[in-house]
């Protein structure tokens, strides 16, 4: 996808090397972003908007996902132990993938 396209469905570079910089982008308009890989530990995600993202193996232990948007995204492999999910519910031990939640 070129950085036109990403800019049509609202991807903000700003904010992308924001998240990357200092793990903090609440609100950040991340559509589409690749973040495959990355560590995301103890990120600021609150509210971000993350709908089509690639975060496949990232790491997101103890990040802060609480109103982000999501639809679309890709999630597999990675590590949201921890993690405050969409909902404002702390994912559990083991969750790979998908937030496990009580």
């Amino acid at each position: 996808m070129s950085l036109a396209q990403s800019s049509y469905f609202g991807f903000n570079r700003n904010h992308f090397e924001q998240l990357l910089t200092t793990k903090s982008c609440p609100g950040c308009q991340l559509y589409y972003a690749k973040l495959s890989n990355i560590d995301l530990t103890g990120a600021n995600l609150r509210g971000a908007y993350l709908i089509g993202a690639s975060l496949r193996s990232a790491t997101l232990r103890s990040a802060n996902l609480s109103g982000a948007r999501i639809g679309g995204a890709n999630f597999s492999g990675a590590d949201l132990t921890g993690a405050i999910w969409t909902t404002g519910k702390t994912c559990q031990q083991g969750s790979i993938g998908i937030c496990k939640t009580q």
